[in-house]
């Protein structure tokens, strides 16, 4: 194992594949992640590779393409089963693994009692949120109740994209994931879902997609007639949001000074998002 040195390196963006899911997703006719088939994946070889690369420990979740596929009976199933299957994980290995827990969205109901289930029950260390379920993408109204439940327990939560509806003639990967996280985001600022639940730990994975270079274009955007009540704080509320990174050793992120509006730093690394419940077991 490579010796670690300074500030134990802690992975927030790490997905596990377990047989039960790739087979669930089988029967609804899904074979991978996009375009991707799914890739080969083992506990022991994620270990394998936490220890050469001198990862203390991993933040794990069951991302893209999420579980919902039309059928919320399917989706509220499968939600239980990752979430339980993740806490087993955590469970065998308390010292090197934390994990997020799915919801059944676009279930709200269901979704706010799973959020329960999650912490409270089998102590999970965050929810994993997708930049949109079906057609309706972060921050919908209708949704409120799942971020109001969110909020109360500043809970942690790491939104990972999906692919966006209809799908294009190319490798969506390469692209649209990126541009689906920035979709999410001005979602959340244009509806004023970031004011109006401040407490929410938002970790936006892949750099907030195309965000940083957008955020002139973003705050400014904010004083049109639909998005007037977020006007003068979209930068401020942007601020608050972290995002993961792959360097090695992060620094935090210092975006350029636009000639017609000071640019804060607007993002962190992943280096600054500490889990309690990680520090707790070690």
């Amino acid at each position: 194992m490579q010796q670690m040195t300074g500030f134990p390196l802690i992975d927030v963006h790490q997905h596990v594949i377990p047989d039960f899911y790739r087979s669930a997703l089988a029967r609804v006719g899904i074979l991978g992640s996009g375009e991707n088939p799914w890739p080969q994946w083992s506990m022991a070889r994620t270990l394998e590779l936490m220890d050469e690369n001198g990862i203390a420990g991993l933040m794990i979740s069951i991302a893209s393409p999420g579980v919902y596929f039309g059928d919320v009976e399917f989706t509220r199933g499968l939600t239980r089963a990752c979430n339980e299957a993740l806490a087993g994980m955590v469970g065998e290995r308390p010292t090197r693994f934390g994990a997020r827990g799915f919801v059944p969205l676009p279930d709200v109901a269901a979704a706010a009692r799973e959020v329960d289930y999650a912490l409270d029950v089998l102590k999970l260390d965050g929810i994993n949120l997708l930049t949109h379920t079906g057609d309706r993408y972060l921050g919908h109204p209708e949704e409120d109740d799942l971020y109001a439940a969110l909020d109360r327990r500043r809970a942690v939560v790491f939104v990972h994209p999906v692919r966006p509806m209809p799908p294009v003639d190319y490798p969506a990967g390469y692209t649209e994931l990126v541009f689906d996280t920035t979709r999410a985001i001005a979602n959340l600022l244009c509806t004023g879902t970031l004011a109006k639940y401040p407490n929410i730990r938002f970790i936006m994975s892949h750099m907030g997609g195309v965000t940083p270079s957008l955020l002139f274009r973003l705050s400014g955007s904010m004083t049109s007639r639909s998005c007037a009540h977020a006007s003068r704080t979209a930068l401020r509320l942007i601020s608050g949001v972290y995002t993961t990174t792959s360097r090695r050793r992060p620094r935090r992120c210092r975006f350029v000074r636009c000639s017609r509006s000071r640019i804060p730093r607007a993002f962190c690394s992943a280096r600054t998002i500490r889990s309690r419940a990680m520090r707790r077991r070690s």
